[in-house]
């Protein structure tokens, strides 16, 4: 028995070649099934409520390699094809919906952010036009530097904070359209 748990976070999981949004970032369908299929394999998944108990009684223990899954945000893919699939596996798990979207039937800005980040077939261009918005507030305002928005809270595996990319990496991703890969000096991993 153990009190380490692995908690993992999904939000959402879909067809997404079928989806509306297909370059959301999300995970398939299959996707999703693989991933379960490695869990029960590897883990002992837990519910919320074993994870509070073992932290309001330490004398409680958890499974060795405890692990709780959470579904944030309550979409209709967790209804749809989530649910399903714990149910058939007998996997238990957690789920958050957003009260504020459903009481005020509104969608939410980090989900107003995505779907414009899943809409652009080039990220970049996008990027540019908001930082030089920022650029505006810069002199009344705290705003950080491009550079630091682009890498916050980036880590490695073993979670060594990344190094910015040297600007020739920079722009080799803004002609592909695709993200700077940033790159660990501690442990070199790129």
């Amino acid at each position: 028995m153990s009190r380490a748990v692995t908690i993992v976070m999904y939000h959402y999981v879909r067809d997404l070649a079928a989806s509306r949004y297909p370059r959301i970032k999300g995970l398939t369908v299959d996707g999703f099934r693989n991933q379960l299929d490695f869990i029960e394999a590897n883990y002992a998944p837990i519910s919320a409520e074993e994870l509070l108990e073992a932290v309001a009684f330490p004398h409680r223990r958890l499974p060795e390699n405890a692990i709780l899954l959470t579904f944030d945000d309550g979409y209709s893919d967790h209804y749809n094809n989530v649910f399903p699939l714990l149910k058939e596996k007998g996997i238990k798990a957690c789920f958050f919906p957003m009260a504020q979207a459903i009481l005020e039937h509104r969608v939410l800005d980090v989900n107003k952010i995505q779907f414009i980040l899943a809409a652009v077939s080039h990220v970049w261009p996008l990027l540019d036009e908001l930082f030089e918005a920022l650029d505006e507030f810069r002199g009344e305002y705290p705003i950080k530097s491009r550079e630091a928005y682009l890498m916050a809270s980036v880590r490695c595996p073993r979670g060594h904070a990344l190094q910015a990319p040297p600007a020739a990496r920079i722009a080799g991703a803004r002609a592909r359209g695709t993200g700077p890969t940033p790159f660990c000096s501690a442990c070199d991993r790129r």
